[in-house]
C-alpha cells in the first residue's frame, strides 16, 4: 500500500470516528416529542448508510474501514448486553442497527467506484456501452 493509501486510510478512520459521535447521539439521547423508537432507529441506520457510502466512494480499497461509524452503537449494546438478559432484545436490534448499515454503506460505495456506475450513466454521445455483447 502507497503511503498515499495510508494516509487516506488514516484520515477517513479519523472522519468515521468523527461521524460515530452523531450516532452516540442518535442512540444515547431520549427520545424527543412525538418521536418514536422506529423513527430513531431509522434515521440511525439511513445516516450509518450514508456515512458509509460516502467513506466506501472516496476510500474503496479499504472499505471495510466504514464500519468505524458504528462504534457508538456497538459499545451501547456492548454494555446493554452485560447489564443482563432484560435488556438482551433491544441491544441486538441496536448491534444490527449500527454496524450492518455501515459496512453495507462502504461495500455499496466501493462497488460503485469499482464498476465505474457513475461514468457509465453519465455517458456523452450515443455510443452503445462497450462490453460483452
Amino acid at each position: 500500500m502507497k503511503a498515499v493509501s495510508i494516509v487516506k486510510a488514516i484520515l477517513f478512520s479519523l472522519l468515521g470516528l468523527a461521524l460515530g459521535l452523531f450516532g452516540l447521539v442518535f442512540l444515547f439521547s431520549d427520545l424527543g416529542p412525538g418521536e418514536t423508537l422506529a423513527h430513531r432507529y431509522t434515521v440511525t441506520v439511513l445516516f450509518n448508510l450514508v456515512c458509509g457510502l460516502v467513506i466506501g466512494l472516496f476510500n474503496a480499497r479499504v472499505w471495510a474501514i466504514s464500519g468505524v461509524v458504528a462504534w457508538a452503537g456497538i459499545l451501547i449494546a456492548l454494555r446493554g448486553l452485560a447489564a443482563g438478559p432484560a435488556l438482551w432484545p433491544e441491544m441486538l436490534t441496536v448491534a444490527a442497527v449500527s454496524p450492518l448499515p455501515a459496512f453495507t454503506g462502504g461495500y455499496l460505495g466501493a462497488l460503485i467506484i469499482r464498476k465505474r456506475v457513475f461514468r457509465r450513466l453519465f455517458r456523452r454521445g450515443t455510443e452503445p456501452p462497450r462490453g460483452n455483447s
